[in-house]
């Protein structure tokens, strides 16, 4: 039953109910102004079992009606309710998906269809918003209801909602009864952010949940609690947020998880309900876990890689696969009898390879001259006395000699000590080339201008700033910069690693903090650094070195004394193009559509002159399905920009998106998990300006997968932050200089620094992996590869 007047004018409404000839109290019911229609009614009041009701109102109000609603049977649904197994359940809005420890499990959630949903009374034209939270409702009324009786009841909601107030749906996206059991609530799908009609002002924002009860009189059950919990984490998961946080929603700053109470003059949901709302969110972000990786799989090679497709000057098509980065299993360099630590590889001897120098627990030098074969040979002590300086670093050529030196701080007197190298393996005449103050320095490491001149960075103790100092033609320290602000007091090592990303010509720097993690900072030329990356973690040894050249091995010293030697393979390789086994004309365009049919294989497409889409599945090991299915009978040649998306609607498949630059109109296309295509989507207009886009995925550090797009005429490139399923944020300027690119295509994480990448091909054919540094852009480039001129990527 339910009451409605005609007037937004405010009164009380109480009802009350006779089972088996008692009358129950009077109970208070809440009442919801429609501010559009100027009328007010209350919540449907839910009554079973009852053979009279009565209600009253406080003033008098033009209009009241009280309507008592008969949902009728059906049958199918009524039967099917009777069971509360997901197993006996014949109609789910989605299959139940296995849970995965990086992503919220796709709920159980009954259709429209499971509660017997009358579709020819349904007047509501979906509309779609974006979802930054959920609020909490319940649907008043009696908590004794049987399994059987849930479908009616929803019926009796969804006739008061669509035909009553004129809302033409029901109201709420998902209801939830005591059984732990979801139902589809309003027409327009769960995968979209479909408006409802809940809470006033806020339902473009909020999706609406509501628990089948009176919570202000009984507790909710655990069993309703879990299932609203799981339905909250997978929307949240698929919008790009998590269901603890707090957000600016409608310019108020607000908990993601709130009650009807909250933003309406109501007690919904109940008072048992509302002091478990921060439980419910807190529960939700559990079964969220960490962000599942939603970006297209571009793994052509099956080696767990992004890789590129590239279509040659003579149409054949190929796949340009990446090689994993990083540092390899280590050699052991022996376990000395006492501490040896290691100062760093440099060539000490003049004979052009690569020495390791240590100094042990005597205070002794000790040289390991390196061999033909890329080791060290045995140790032998070349001097004494070491034991005076506490921090001492090696000098690829300090004094501009031409050969190896050695820097160290004096214990006693905190002045810095330059001991160079004659090139035979010993030393020249040791001076001071910096008096005093040097105490108050935690680090000392030697790097170099581009050029080759060599400059000292420096820890300061006290406050955690990094400086550089030069040197001047004689060795001696002069011209301190600050290059650094603040936090390298939890670094325990930094580290030179000469020009380790092939730019600038300046020296890079490694740093390991205090819990281990490796992090990258590329210089800039003008001595100071880009953002810095993590490389990997687990780097908790005593000392740890590098060599300053194209060597760019990690030597440690262990807690139990072992040296060991880290090669590193290139961390932007890429290897040479594979065959994929066909050709195209050159009006065709390729790229690759990620993982389209779901058989955990990476696929290619291709659009032909005519505008017809077709896909090459993958059949792994850098093989596709030659001959192509047509999947897309025409009109993509009106795309001036396609590209794999991903994950883009967090329902686990892939699609594309398109940009139709005559009409500024973005695309969404998701597929249906069987190669083809459910119902388009438009996520963004006004993009006649841009001429390429590139699927990022998850750039930004959300949830869900992003887009970047280039401006034609600028070069600016912009990003487009994903925010659920079928929207995305205004596009945000993050880089310059991107007009001389031919082609570009996001390859995620290709450098193995946590962050994704693009690689952009250029008309000369250099590929260059720009090494993302999300929100932030692209501080830095790296040629990769060498492609023949006219090959375009995609």
């Amino acid at each position: 039953m339910a009451v409605t007047w005609e007037s937004l004018d405010e009164a009380g409404v109480e009802y009350r109910e006779r089972v088996d000839g008692a009358w129950s109290d009077w109970a208070e019911v809440h009442v919801e102004p429609d501010q559009e229609r100027g009328t007010s009614g209350t919540e449907p009041i839910v009554v079973v079992g009852a053979d009279r009701v009565e209600a009253r109102v406080s003033a008098a109000v033009p209009g009241v009606q009280v309507h008592v609603i008969d949902p009728g049977t059906s049958g199918t649904a009524d039967a099917a309710a009777q069971s509360t197994s997901v197993a006996d359940a014949t109609s789910l809005v989605t299959p139940m998906t296995a849970a995965t420890p990086t992503a919220a499990a796709t709920p159980p959630i009954r259709s429209r269809a499971a509660w017997g949903a009358d579709e020819s009374i349904r007047t509501w034209v979906p509309e779609t918003g974006r979802v930054q939270g959920a609020d909490v409702h319940h649907t008043a009324g009696t908590n004794f209801y049987t399994a059987a009786q849930v479908p009616a009841i929803i019926r009796g909601i969804y006739h008061y909602h669509a035909i009553t107030r004129d809302w033409g749906d029901i109201g709420y996206n998902v209801l939830v009864d005591a059984y732990g059991r979801a139902w589809e609530g309003r027409y327009g799908g769960l995968y979209r952010a479909t408006i409802g009609a809940h809470a006033a002002g806020w339902n473009g924002e909020m999706f609406g949940i509501s628990f089948m009860g009176n919570h202000e009189t009984a507790p909710v059950t655990n069993a309703a609690f879990d299932i609203a919990a799981r339905v909250l984490a997978w929307k949240a998961d698929m919008h790009g947020f998590v269901m603890n946080t707090r957000a600016t929603i409608n310019g108020v700053a607000t908990n993601r998880t709130i009650g009807h109470r909250d933003v309406a003059q109501t007690s919904c949901p109940g008072r048992y309900l509302y002091a478990r709302l921060g439980e419910l969110a807190n529960r939700a972000a559990s079964y969220q876990g960490a962000a599942r990786n939603r970006d297209a799989d571009r793994d052509l090679t099956g080696d767990g890689r992004d890789d590129v497709v590239l279509r040659g000057t003579n149409g054949a098509v190929s796949v340009l696969p990446s090689r994993a980065p990083g540092y390899q299993s280590p050699t052991s360099l022996g376990t000395p009898s006492a501490a040896e630590r290691p100062l760093g590889p440099v060539d000490w001897t003049g004979d052009g390879r690569v020495d390791l120098l240590t100094v042990d627990g005597a205070g002794n030098m000790r040289l390991r001259a390196g061999t033909t074969s890329g080791g060290f040979g045995s140790s032998r002590v070349i001097n004494t006395g070491w034991q005076a300086n506490d921090l001492v670093t090696t000098s690829a050529d300090w004094n501009r000699d031409g050969r190896a030196d050695i820097l160290a701080r004096r214990k006693a007197t905190g002045d810095l000590w330059l001991y160079p190298g004659n090139g035979r393996g010993g030393f020249g005449t040791p001076r001071i080339v910096g008096h005093g103050g040097w105490g108050a320095m935690s680090s000392l490491t030697v790097t170099a201008r581009p050029g080759g001149t060599p400059t000292l960075l420096v820890v300061q103790r006290s406050n955690g700033n990094l400086y550089r100092y030069s040197a001047t033609s004689t060795g001696a320290v002069t011209g301190r910069t600050q290059v650094g602000s603040g936090g390298w007091t939890t670094m325990r090592h930094v580290i030179s690693v000469g020009n380790w990303n092939g730019q600038h010509g300046a020296t890079d720097v490694l740093a390991i903090d205090s819990a281990g993690s490796l992090w990258f900072y590329p210089s800039r030329t003008n001595g100071s650094f880009y953002p810095r990356q993590l490389v990997n973690s687990g780097w908790t040894f005593n000392a740890v070195v590098a060599s300053q050249g194209s060597d760019t091995a990690l030597v440690t010293q262990s807690s139990s004394r072992e040296l060991r030697r880290y090669p590193y393979q290139n961390r932007t390789a890429f290897g040479s193009p594979v065959s994929l086994g066909f050709t195209v004309p050159s009006t065709t365009r390729v790229f690759g559509g990620g993982d389209w049919d779901r058989d955990g294989r990476a696929d290619v497409m291709r659009i032909d002159a005519q505008g017809r889409l077709y896909l090459h599945r993958g059949t792994g090991g850098s093989r596709v399905d030659t001959a192509g299915r047509l999947i897309g009978s025409g009109g993509w040649q009106g795309m001036t920009s396609v590209v794999a998306a991903g994950d883009f609607r967090g329902d686990g498949g892939a699609s594309l998106v398109a940009l139709e630059r005559s009409t500024g109109y973005l695309w969404l296309y998701p597929g249906d998990g069987d190669g083809g295509f459910r119902t388009r989507l438009l996520i963004g207009t006004g993009f006649q300006y841009v001429d390429a886009i590139i699927g990022v995925g998850n750039f930004s550090g959300g949830r869900a997968p992003d887009l970047l797009v280039r401006n034609a005429s600028s070069g600016q490139l912009q990003l487009l932050v994903g925010r659920g399923p079928g929207r995305v944020l205004n596009p945000v300027t993050i880089s310059t200089g991107w007009g001389s690119g031919r082609d570009m295509v996001g390859v995620g994480d290709a450098d193995g620094d946590g962050r994704d990448d693009v690689v952009g091909v250029q008309g000369n054919g250099a590929v260059h992996l720009h090494s993302g540094a999300g929100t932030g852009g692209f501080p830095l480039y790296v040629p990769v590869a060498t492609l023949p001129a006219g090959t375009r990527a995609g």
